[in-house]
């Protein structure tokens, strides 16, 4: 069966179209808020009707639709008409918008609003305020006639803030807003007074230093205050407040001194004060005074005041001599013959013999608890000078020790001299008197107390370490002792031995010893040490000859090679005028050594001169050659330690000799192995003040797995310790090594260098944990002007890695830290410059002489030059290219600059321009240097000179600022940016006054 396919076709609608209007325009329209306008759609073309929306609300629906409509407040509106598709045509529609305006000024709320007529302390004033539409807003701070605006930072349109800075003065603070139909709102407060200042009080009287008659005394004064709150009088270091008004009070006083002190308040809190001193000439009840101090003693007082004849009068009068005396269960306390007008009658003081705190504090801080003590407690209240009397205090028995506290009890030190003579109380010193008890005389009141020391000395051996190896016939006993008394004489001894050799010091006193408080610390060279095992014995005692002792076990395997580190004659070519001339030929060791001189480079042994002695071991070697004709000289020079160990190469000393010349000279040498001079002395034994290595080394035999430290004795080395963990056995020798090295080869530390140090180690592979500690030298730190906070450890890998550090503690000589390292290598301490004031110059008078651009040989401006060689690193072609037109552009432009505004000018000038280079070399900011140029007076026009001849100008600095940034958003590194700019001429100061602005 055939079938016919059944051909489809498409049928084409016809496009539908309209017309919308408001108020007969076809377009958006605007108005103001409370208009009408009217709204039409009509269909042009199409079947059926059309719908009118207004915000998507519908309006109507028709063929022709007319609509008025009412817009009451403000905003943007959409209109739209739409013809739907229907079967015959497409669908359109049509839209506009209304936009209505505000017709009424933005309202304002001040969200922090002071009251009209406030008075506030502050030196500034955020103005915060709202709008309830989009503005801009403008706060005015008006004073005396004139305003000063502040543009209102906007957020969210609708919240505005601006900081406004205020001095002691009257404002009124207005605000106006302006919205986007240009009408402004407003706002103020006013009559907003600030008030930074302290009232202004004197006294009328009495004067300061008189002396009143009577007990009631009229206390006048006046206060100038606008906003004065309060005034109240204290009284004798009394916390109770007189309040007073009305410039003046009646007080009554009790007889003796009187203090006063009146303090003033305004309503926003400032305080001002003054003081006044006078004296009551009254009559004292010394019963009653004893009645009233009793009381506050309590039953472990017995309290008599007594005349200049020891009796308890009925009365004293202020002008005679007072004793007082206070018993208490054991002890006693006078104030003997003082002048009863000095003490304050009505202040009361305490004295106590029974405070554990006390007797804890004490113990704490010198390791004794006090058998017996008295403190006395306020003194100074009862009589403010110490000038004006002086105090005996009796302890009963006798004691090993005697102290007295002049504070408290960080102040206690041990007496130290019997009285000689009558205590009176210009004597400045306590001192003490035994007899069955013991009387002490002090200058002021505080405590004293008596100890029996049972305590012997704390003793600690730092290096060396107990089964250590020492590497070098010269090392350091360093040693600390702690203790209170040490004896006078024979504090410490030593004595190194190994059956054959003995090195010892048996009297050393604490002045061999550097002492901080009861620390001492002993620092010993011993040197001449022959290879072997040695027992070492340290022992110290107290003033009552109780000892400490320590012994250790040491070998000596001597592997360091002695260094001769200077040679002489220092010239070459040595003449004379006489028949003879005498050479001394030299060297000088950092070990004690034997030398040998040679006219051939061959080794120690081969050599048969000896240079100086052949069998003292020194410092210095000096052998006197005489010459009776001319002669050329060349020497080679080698020595040997004790054991033997001789230097790594000969030192050759080459000189001419011409005698009878007619004139005279000195010697030279060419030294292999050429240092600094170093010291003298000779024979064995020990030297309590050596000038220490600045190197330090120590061995281990056959480690363990644990934990070990490297104590540093050396003073002329910044580290103290090192502490490091060995994961597992070592077999063999191991060797840490600390050096202090003057300069290295590679990049210089950043900040300000204290010290290089390079650590070598020998068979100590895979440690971990290692802490380093460091010492810094206050002097150091002080002279160069560093910030202590900002002292850091660098550890050197291809460049200076900063090393994590930690301020530990201090002492009276230096500051200590610590770091932790992730290997050995060179180090280096530094530390940034303090911040610091500059020291300003007074302008004398403005440059009278003529301001003298250089010019060229034709009249014209002078041209100036520079050359600038740049090398790649590390950036590729490109970033350094970008480098070289950045820089070269802004560094040509400086020039250009500075050769147009460079001065000569008469000796003001120069003087200023000096100051302003010295203050940028210390890194003084210049706007730092400016403000403070304007605080003494210098024109703007004479600073603006200056600051251009010496600084580059700020918009060279923008361009410096923008090239630092754009490397930085390629990843350029600082250290690269800051490496490449210095190639080019930029100094440090610069690049960081550019970095600042990025910031």
């Amino acid at each position: 069966m055939n079938s016919t396919p059944v051909q489809g076709y498409a049928v084409s609608k016809a496009e539908s179209s309209l017309v919308l209007t408001l108020n007969g325009s076809q377009s958006n329209y605007t108005i103001m808020e409370g208009v009408s306008i009217d709204i039409n759609a009509t269909r042009t073309s199409g079947e059926g009707s059309l719908t009118l929306y207004l915000e998507g609300i519908l309006l109507d629906t028709d063929i022709n639709i007319t609509n008025n409509q009412l817009f009451a407040s403000m905003g943007e509106y959409n209109v739209t008409a739409m013809y739907a598709a229907t079967e015959n045509y497409s669908s359109s529609e049509k839209t506009y918008f209304v936009t209505v305006l505000d017709s009424n000024p933005p309202q304002l709320t001040i969200n922090n609003a002071l009251g009209n007529d406030s008075v506030i302390s502050n030196s500034s004033y955020l103005l915060n305020i709202t709008t309830n539409e989009k503005a801009n807003c403008t706060g005015y701070l008006c004073s005396i006639g004139s305003c000063n605006s502040s543009t209102m930072a906007t957020t969210d349109s609708y919240k505005h803030t601006a900081t406004l800075y205020l001095s002691s003065q009257t404002y009124d603070i207005n605000i106006s807003c302006i919205d986007l139909t240009q009408l402004t709102g407003n706002a103020s407060m006013v009559n907003i007074s600030v008030d930074r200042s302290s009232p202004a009080i004197s006294f009328t009287s009495p004067s300061s230093g008189s002396t009143e008659n009577a007990g009631t005394v009229d206390i006048n004064y006046t206060i100038v205050e606008s906003h004065l709150d309060k005034a109240w009088i204290i009284r004798n270091s009394n916390s109770t407040k007189f309040y007073t008004s009305g410039g003046g009070i009646s007080m009554a006083f009790a007889p003796g001194l009187q203090s006063i002190t009146l303090y003033a308040n305004d309503t926003v809190g400032n305080i001002g004060s003054s003081s006044l001193t006078f004296y009551v000439n009254a009559t004292l009840s010394p019963a009653q005074w004893v009645e009233d101090i009793s009381s506050r003693l309590g039953a472990s007082g017995d309290v008599q005041l007594l005349n200049s004849s020891n009796l308890v009068p009925s009365a004293i009068d202020m002008g005679p001599t007072v004793t007082i005396e206070i018993n208490l269960t054991d002890s006693q306390l006078m104030v003997p013959n003082f002048t009863a007008q000095v003490a304050t009658w009505e202040f009361y003081f305490d004295v106590d013999d029974d405070d554990a705190q006390f007797e804890s504090d004490i113990s704490s801080s010198i390791g004794e608890t006090p058998l017996e003590y008295v403190i006395v407690s306020n003194f100074t209240g009862f009589i403010p000078q110490d000038s004006d009397y002086y105090g005996r205090m009796e302890l009963p028995g006798r004691y090993d020790y005697l102290y007295y506290c002049s504070g408290n009890t960080s102040t206690c030190g041990k007496i130290t001299s019997s009285c000689s003579g009558t205590y009176t109380i210009a004597s400045a010193t306590a001192c003490y008197v035994l007899g069955n008890d013991s009387v002490i005389y002090v200058p002021h009141f505080s405590s004293v107390f008596g100890i029996n020391d049972t305590t012997y000395p704390a003793l600690s051996v730092l290096s060396p370490a107990n089964h250590s190896v020492q590497s070098n016939s010269v090392f350091y006993l360093n040693f600390t002792v702690n203790e209170t008394n040490p004896h006078t004489t024979t504090f410490c001894n030593y004595t190194l031995n190994n059956g054959t050799d003995t090195h010892s010091d048996l009297d050393i006193d604490t002045a061999d010893l550097t002492a901080t408080g009861t620390l001492y610390i002993g620092y010993i060279q011993l040197y001449n040490v022959r290879n072997g095992n040695y027992n070492l014995t340290i022992s110290c005692k107290d003033l009552k000859g109780q000892a400490t002792t320590k012994k250790l076990n040491i070998s000596v395997v001597d592997t360091v090679r002695p260094v001769i580190t200077s040679t002489e004659p220092e010239d070459d070519d040595i003449s004379t005028s006489s028949e003879s001339k005498t050479v001394a030929l030299g060297a000088t060791t950092d070990e004690r050594s034997i030398c040998k001189y040679h006219p051939s480079n061959v080794v120690y042994a081969s050599m048969s001169t000896y240079l100086g002695s052949s069998s003292s071991y020194s410092l210095t070697h000096t052998e006197d050659i005489t010459y009776d004709s001319d002669s050329d000289e060349s020497y080679y020079i080698a020595c040997v330690d004790i054991n033997n160990v001789e230097t790594l190469a000969r030192s050759h000393v080459t000189y001419t000799v011409d005698v009878g010349s007619g004139s005279t000279g000195g010697g030279s040498d060419d030294d292999d192995d050429s240092g600094s001079s170093g010291g003298g002395g000779g024979g064995t034994g020990g030297n309590t003040n050596p000038e220490p290595p600045a190197r330090s080394t120590q061995v281990w035999r056959d480690m363990a797995g644990g934990a070990y430290t490297f104590n540093i004795p050396s003073l002329q080395i910044a580290f103290t310790n090192i502490f490091f963990s060995v994961p597992a056995a070592l077999e063999g020798t191991s060797q840490l090594t600390v050096e202090r090295v003057d300069s290295v080869d590679f990049s210089q530390v950043p900040f300000n260098l204290y010290q290089y140090l390079k650590v070598d180690r020998t068979n100590l592979e895979g440690i971990t944990g290692i802490t380093v500690k460091f010492r810094v030298p206050k002097a150091w730190i002080s002279s160069k002007k560093i910030d202590p906070d900002s002292v850091r450890l660098f550890r050197y890998t291809d460049t200076w890695d900063m090393l994590t550090t930690k301020k530990l503690t201090n002492d009276s000589q230096y500051i200590y830290y610590e770091s932790q390292a992730p290997g050995f290598s060179y180090f280096a301490i530094s530390g940034q410059l303090a911040v610091e004031s500059p020291i300003v110059p007074e302008p004398q008078k403005p440059p009278t002489g003529n301001v003298i651009v250089p010019t060229d040989d034709n009249g014209g401006e002078e041209e100036t030059e520079e050359e600038t060689e740049s090398t790649s690193s590390g950036l590729g072609w490109l970033w350094f290219l970008f480098v070289l037109i950045i820089i070269s552009g802004a560094i040509g432009g400086f020039f250009y600059y500075q050769r147009s505004v460079s001065v000569l000018s008469d000796k003001e000038l120069n003087d200023l321009r000096v100051y302003v280079s010295k203050c940028k070399e210390e890194g003084v900011e210049f706007s730092n240097i400016k403000e403070a140029l304007r605080k003494v007076g210098w024109s703007e026009d004479i600073i603006t000179l200056v600051m251009h001849d010496v600084h580059v100008p700020s918009d060279e600095i923008d361009k410096l600022a923008q090239y630092i940034k754009t490397m930085k958003a390629k990843r350029v590194s600082d250290t690269d940016i800051e490496n490449n700019l210095k190639k080019v001429g930029w100094s440090s100061d610069l690049i960081a006054e550019a970095r600042k602005k990025i910031k």
